[in-house]
C-alpha cells in the first residue's frame, strides 16, 4: 500500500515534468499538493525531520517552478514581477525549514532565496542596500546574507564532499565578488558532476547573466566556462 512519502514522491515527479513541459501553473499546483500532504504529518513526531526535509524539497522544487515561469521570453514585466515575489517567497519557506531545528541539512533555499531577489532587484547586490519587494516578503540586505551564505556553507563541510553545495558556495562567492569564474568552480569541475547537475547550475547562472549587474562580465565568463565543461561531458558520453 503507497504511503504518504510515496504519494509526495508521485506529486513532486509530476510537478518536475510538468516544469519541464513548461506547464508551470500546473506544475505548481502538484507541488502545493505535496506541501499539504508533509504539513498534514509535520506535526507526527517520528515523521518530523522527514517531513521537513520535503517540506524544504517542495518549496524548493515551487521556487524554481515560479522562477521559470517568470524568466519565460514573452513574460510581461508585470508576470515576471509578480511570479519572481513567488518565487521568492516559496524559496524563504524552503530556508526556513533548512534554517530551523529540523535537521535538514541543505544550503538550496539559503543561496536561492538571495539570488531570486537579485533577479528581482538589480540594486539586490549594492552594499548597504536593502531589497524590499512588499507583499509581506522579508525585507534582505543581500550583501549581507550572501556573506552569512558562504560562511555557512564553508563552515558545514559539506561543499568538499557535495558538488551541489560546492556549487552554491562558488555562486555566492562570484556574487560577492570574490575571485574569477575559473577558480570558484575549479573544486565544482574537480567533483565531476553529471551533465544535469551542470545544466542545474547554468540555469541560475544565465538569468544572472543578463541582469545589469556590475559582475555582469563574471557571470557571462562563468556561463562560458560551465558551458564548455558541459559540451566536453556530453561529447564525452555520446562518444
Amino acid at each position: 500500500m503507497p504511503t504518504i512519502f510515496d504519494a509526495i514522491v508521485d506529486l513532486k515527479t509530476k510537478a518536475k515534468n510538468r516544469r519541464d513541459l513548461e506547464r508551470y501553473d500546473r506544475a505548481a499546483a502538484f507541488v502545493q499538493e505535496a506541501i499539504v500532504l508533509a504539513n498534514k504529518e509535520l506535526a507526527t513526531p517520528e515523521f518530523r525531520a522527514k517531513m521537513a526535509s520535503e517540506l524544504a524539497d517542495c518549496y524548493g522544487l515551487l521556487g524554481g517552478i515560479e522562477r521559470r515561469s517568470a524568466l519565460v521570453a514573452s513574460a510581461s514585466e508585470e508576470h515576471v514581477a509578480d511570479h519572481l515575489r513567488r518565487s521568492v517567497k516559496a524559496y524563504d519557506e524552503a530556508w526556513r525549514y533548512e534554517s530551523g531545528d529540523f535537521g535538514v541539512s541543505s544550503s538550496y533555499g539559503m543561496v536561492n532565496r538571495l539570488v531570486t531577489r537579485v533577479l528581482a532587484d538589480p540594486n539586490a547586490l549594492i552594499e548597504g542596500y536593502v531589497t524590499d519587494l512588499g507583499e509581506g516578503i522579508e525585507p534582505v540586505a543581500v550583501p549581507v546574507e550572501l556573506e552569512e551564505a558562504r560562511k555557512k556553507i564553508e563552515s558545514s563541510k559539506r561543499a568538499e564532499s557535495d558538488y551541489w553545495a560546492a556549487a552554491d558556495l562558488a555562486l555566492v562567492q562570484l556574487l560577492l565578488g570574490k575571485g574569477n569564474p575559473a577558480g570558484l568552480y575549479s573544486k565544482y569541475i574537480e567533483k565531476s558532476p553529471p551533465d544535469y547537475a551542470y545544466n542545474s547550475v547554468l540555469d541560475v547562472l544565465r538569468p544572472l547573466s543578463d541582469r545589469d549587474l556590475a559582475i555582469k562580465s563574471d557571470l557571462q565568463d562563468a556561463v562560458k566556462l560551465l558551458s564548455e565543461r558541459l559540451a566536453r561531458l556530453q561529447s564525452a558520453i555520446s562518444g
